[in-house]
């Protein structure tokens, strides 16, 4: 959700979306006005947001990654849970714990603006960190915003990963934290990519895109233990930061998307979570 007053990435990629599934002739009124709904309420968070964070500054206010330098000019997803702390609560305290497990490497995929990928090189300050994303806007905003936090020299940005990637990493103590709604059915596989199976993942697994997450998580069975982390709502009342909002709008504004998504946390045996 961007600072200024045009639509975010996020919000103007709903849009589209909705127009194309607006000029869908196989589709029906209930399908078509569902679209229009989820267009509208991404609007009015957008909006919200806008308005809001301003009196936050641009430094994160809570969790694991609290204190670190941030943007609110982000390049996808939502803003004020990410200024607030309170972003994917669920998986806090997986990623909070990352620093203390030595890992060499820590690839982010799906980088995005960097909010994990800068995070982690701040509590892990002796990995090297490996972030990747599709999108050029977010690549750029990722280097930026870890140089602007003094971890620009460990972080390494760079375009989508291809399954036959992981290779490069073997022998090595790799933490993989992974978003790339749907695409991780390809990337992540075993079988195609046996190195992966000496890594540690935290991987958002996104049964809106086809995938049955309970069948994903059983490709690692033979070498990971895995612990699952499900979506929850936030309480508005935790965050003074957001008073004088109606109390609708400040359940709005700790939406972080309409689809519920659980993340795998994936554990190399042994390993303790």
């Amino acid at each position: 959700m961007a600072e200024s007053g045009a639509a975010s990435g996020t919000v103007a990629a709903i849009l589209e979306a909705v127009i194309a599934i607006l000029g869908r002739g196989d589709l029906g009124a209930s399908a078509k006005l569902a679209a229009v709904f989820e267009a509208t309420l991404a609007q009015r968070i957008d909006a919200i947001a806008r308005g809001v964070a301003p009196r936050l500054g641009a430094t994160v206010l809570g969790g694991p990654f609290v204190g670190m330098a941030f943007d609110r000019a982000i390049a996808e997803g939502c803003l004020l849970p990410k200024l607030l702390g309170c972003y994917e609560a669920e998986i806090a305290p997986v990623v909070a714990g990352v620093g203390a497990r030595g890992y060499d490497v820590i690839v982010n995929v799906g980088c995005a603006e960097g909010y994990y990928a800068v995070g982690l090189a701040r509590l892990a300050p002796s990995a090297r960190i490996v972030a990747s994303d599709r999108n050029p806007r977010a690549r750029a905003k990722c280097g930026e915003i870890a140089r602007r936090n003094g971890v620009g020299d460990r972080v390494t940005v760079r375009d989508a990963l291809a399954v036959e990637d992981w290779a490069a990493f073997a022998g090595q103590r790799v933490f993989v934290l992974c978003d790339i709604e749907g695409a991780e059915d390809a990337l992540l596989d075993p079988v195609a990519a046996p190195a992966l199976c000496g890594f540690d993942l935290l991987v958002e697994v996104h049964p809106d895109a086809g995938l049955v997450p309970e069948a994903f998580a059983a490709r690692f069975a033979s070498s990971h233990d895995a612990d699952w982390y499900h979506p929850a709502a936030r309480d508005p009342e935790a965050f003074p930061q957001l008073a004088g909002l109606s109390p609708l709008d400040r359940a709005l504004v700790l939406v972080e998307r309409l689809t519920p998504t659980p993340w795998v946390h994936l554990r190399r045996r042994g390993i303790s979570p």
